[in-house]
């Protein structure tokens, strides 16, 4: 029980945020182009650096490489999603095409790091946010790839070159560096030389643009959600999709990591991951790929709303 009320806290307090979108939009400070407006801000300046500055920082190529199972544990909690997503939207054939892009997109990805970051820095300390950002390589790669063809509905030439973004060029970039450093040792900066002090600085800089990443996405979700219509919460479309995200997914999705090589220190935080609601950034993503914004911001509020129940359900269970 005192687990429970613990989860129910620790996610209860961070979901308070998505407030402030809702007061903003409520307000007028935010309206729908100011919303798409931050939306690509987002996308194209804010979270990119947050992702240069985790991986360039916290690993080596070498580490990054021995790790490979937890990028890959998210890859297959992702595959999981979009297999579900696949199989239910067949009962959902009349409804729009962003819409059924947006549900297939929602079951696909989840929060896998804005969510998860401060519940594991609670209960595991930064031994634990080290293996859920060992994930987060795998978990951006499913983002640009997994995802991609979930909210475009499969990858033609036209939308083919969204996948060269900004977030996935600051991943490639990463590797670039890291690659560079693994196989040229000499180009590492030595402490208190200017090289050292020109790329802490660089790193600092990104991590200092992307501080926002979490506060901003929140913002947009909040802004997005602010528009709904109650009476449309409880379709049985919007229903379904919140269903899927927290029970049916991650009980198969729990299922799969039980068989899969993860060392015991990482098994839990997996399991955490599994478990999350519908991404944040999937506000943002519906405005860039035109996918349904309602949709998005209805599965956000449900899915964040039932995790207060689910998420420690589970962790009860499987703890």
């Amino acid at each position: 029980m005192d687990n429970f009320i613990t989860m129910f806290i620790r996610v209860g307090t961070l979901s308070l945020m998505i407030l402030a979108g809702v007061i903003a939009r409520k307000k007028g400070v935010l309206n729908v182009d100011s919303t798409r407006a931050l939306s690509s801000l987002l996308m194209n300046y804010i979270y990119p650096p947050t992702i240069f500055a985790s991986l360039v920082s916290g690993y080596t190529f070498k580490e990054l490489l021995g790790s490979w199972i937890y990028p890959v544990s998210e890859l297959v909690v992702f595959l999981i999603g979009f297999a579900v997503g696949a199989v239910v939207l067949r009962f959902f054939r009349k409804r729009s095409d962003a819409e059924r892009r947006m549900f297939h997109y929602q079951c696909s990805l989840l929060n896998f790091m804005f969510m998860p970051l401060p519940l594991v820095l609670g209960m595991f300390g930064e031994k634990g946010v080290a293996i859920l950002s060992l994930g987060f390589v795998g978990g951006e790669i499913g983002v640009w790839t997994i995802g991609i063809v979930a909210i475009t509905g499969g990858f033609s030439p036209k939308e083919l070159k969204k996948v060269i973004c900004m977030p996935m060029l600051a991943i490639m970039l990463a590797v670039v560096v890291l690659v560079s450093l693994e196989f040229m040792p000499w180009l590492l900066p030595q402490k208190g030389t200017f090289y050292d002090m020109l790329c802490q600085n660089i790193v600092g800089t990104c991590r200092s643009m992307g501080a926002g990443t979490v506060g901003v996405s929140m913002i947009i979700a909040g802004s997005n959600m602010a528009g709904l219509k109650l009476d449309k919460i409880f379709q049985p479309f919007h229903i379904t999709l919140a269903a899927c995200r927290l029970l049916l997914i991650p009980a198969l999705c729990l299922l799969a990591l039980h068989f899969m090589p993860i060392p015991a220190e990482g098994r839990m935080i997996c399991y955490l991951v599994a478990l999350m609601p519908c991404s944040i950034a999937s506000a943002a993503y519906s405005t860039c790929f035109n996918a349904d914004p309602e949709t998005a911001a209805t599965a956000i509020l449900t899915t964040h709303v039932g995790c207060l129940i689910t998420v420690p359900l589970w962790m009860a269970i499987i703890s």
